[in-house]
């Protein structure tokens, strides 16, 4: 042999030497997962990039149980009971460098945003002055702006029904969505409903956006070498486009160039300007980071919450009929029949659109990656009396969690929203007490992590549901809604589990 070959069978040796020693001593060389796992992170870089990482731990949490090594440092769990644990208001888990991925750069200088922070006390700073405004009662300050985009919406999807032609729903979802989103943060649409397209590109940016932070987020390093990169940024888009259109929107708000109506009711921007006016100290950088919560962010989820919602419901004759019969009893498709969008407060109370709405989150939540959180000081036992020592990486899959059989019956895999209602009333008498129901509805309930849990629970969280609700029952009032053939959608997890392929016909119900 060659003295460089000698030096490369070296170099070779030590390698597999020092990834054996790590495996034995290991302190979580007592977890089971893939082989590779114990060595390396790239079993799950290339099991995200593959985009059905939600199905490859389902399985290995059926064969492994609610313990599964993912990498040699990571650690995926399914016990419900820790969700508090590591979630908690009062715990100390904080984020992962996974989250890192998700910061911004203007200028040379990288900036998080209340999403990607590690630091507990800097998300205080970010998100503490805006809080209020994303409580329930706030969001309905909005209702207006939303209610003039889902007309717009009905009408553009009515052309499909007059014509007859097929409509690529998912599409027209993602265009509705990101149209209300505009509309309540910078007080007009982006326009994607009237032009029918993605005429900016801004949809399929924010969709490599995701797709960057997903896929780099298993290796936060390679950031550094792309998107971070402080000679020459390389790679897809990454947060910091969405970041410089927020930048944008702004200045264009400050120098009086925006669409803006200073007429008629505010918007987030207006809100976030006033907080500033109240507190000068507040850097511009701050609105932009308060602005990325609802950019990109805010739109790809509600798109995806809408079309699991639709999907599922038109797939099953039994729920589509029960739920528009719901909305005709309540007068709701004659509200919607004659030109008005139903208030959120008329909609709010029908217990079998909330229990669909339920079951479509709990069937496909719209991030369906590890919610990745560090183990603190002093390390953690877990409940079978394992120990994870300090710094190991922890996290739940919310699509994993949700399809505990043990949690939400046998048939979890199925989309059934009866689950979400007491049992039936046969005979004169319940077959399910109000207690009964109660701890069932508790014990489904601490098992959904479709918004995440605790003090970094996602902060649009009313937004989107008050959209799902309202175009849903927009939508399933004004028309019948058909998909072609027996296709199932295509679905992609890139942290967010987008999906396509959702082509209908719509027939305008009589009136």
């Amino acid at each position: 042999m060659s003295p460089l070959q000698v030096g490369l069978l070296c170099v070779l040796v030590a390698c597999v030497f020092r990834l054996l020693l790590g495996h034995l001593t290991s302190p979580l060389r007592h977890i089971q997962g893939p082989f590779l796992a114990r060595f390396t992170d790239l079993g799950r870089f290339w099991d995200v990039w593959q985009g059905h990482a939600e199905l490859t731990q389902r399985r290995l949490h059926d064969e492994y149980g609610d313990v599964v090594l993912l990498g040699p440092k990571c650690v995926s769990l399914t016990d419900p009971a820790l969700i508090k644990v590591i979630y908690g208001v009062k715990e100390k888990w904080i984020k992962s460098d996974f989250y890192s991925v998700n910061d911004f750069r203007i200028g040379n200088r990288i900036f998080p945003t209340g999403f990607s922070t590690r630091s507990e006390q800097q998300h205080t700073e970010i998100t503490r002055p805006i809080s209020n405004l994303y409580s329930s009662s706030s969001v309905l300050r909005y209702e207006d702006r939303m209610q003039t985009t889902i007309s717009t919406f009905i009408d553009r999807l009515s052309s499909f029904a007059d014509s007859r032609m097929v409509c690529p729903i998912d599409k027209w979802f993602h265009y509705c969505a990101w149209d209300i989103i505009a509309s309540i943060t910078f007080g007009s649409p982006f326009g994607f409903l009237d032009k029918g397209h993605d005429f900016q590109s801004l949809i399929h940016g924010s969709i490599l956006a995701t797709d960057y932070f997903a896929v780099v987020g298993q290796l936060p390093l390679l950031d550094k070498l792309f998107a971070k990169n402080p000679i020459c940024p390389l790679g897809p888009p990454s947060s910091s486009a969405a970041a410089a259109f927020a930048a944008k929107q702004l200045q264009a708000r400050l120098d009086g160039s925006d669409k803006h109506d200073k007429a008629t009711a505010s918007d987030f921007l207006d809100d976030f300007l006033a907080i500033k006016n109240q507190d000068p100290d507040i850097p511009d950088t701050r609105i932009v980071q308060w602005l990325m919560r609802n950019v990109g962010a805010g739109s790809d989820s509600t798109a995806i919450s809408l079309r699991s919602v639709i999907y599922f419901v038109c797939r099953s004759a039994h729920a589509k009929a029960k739920l528009q019969a719901e909305l005709d009893a309540h007068g709701i498709s004659e509200q919607i029949q004659h030109g008005k969008v139903p208030a959120y407060s008329d909609l709010n109370k029908l217990e079998y659109l909330d229990a669909v709405v339920q079951e479509s989150f709990r069937l496909h939540p719209a991030v369906a990656l590890s919610l990745e959180r560090v183990v603190p000081n002093g390390g953690f036992t877990l409940p079978d009396g394992r120990f994870l020592p300090a710094g190991t990486i922890v996290g739940i899959n919310p699509a994993v969690i949700q399809r505990r059989e043990d949690v939400f019956g046998k048939d979890a895999d199925d989309f059934r929203p009866e689950r979400w209602l007491r049992g039936r009333f046969e005979d004169g008498q319940w077959t399910e007490s109000e207690e009964e129901f109660r701890i069932r509805l508790e014990r489904m309930r601490g098992a959904m992590l479709v918004f995440g849990f605790g003090k970094r629970m996602c902060a649009g969280r009313h937004v989107a549901v008050i959209e799902t609700v309202k175009i849903t029952a927009s939508l399933l009032g004004t028309f019948d809604v058909e998909f072609v053939g027996d296709r199932e959608w295509k679905t992609r997890n890139s942290w967010f589990h987008y999906q396509w392929g959702m082509d209908v016909v719509l027939t305008e119900r009589a009136g």
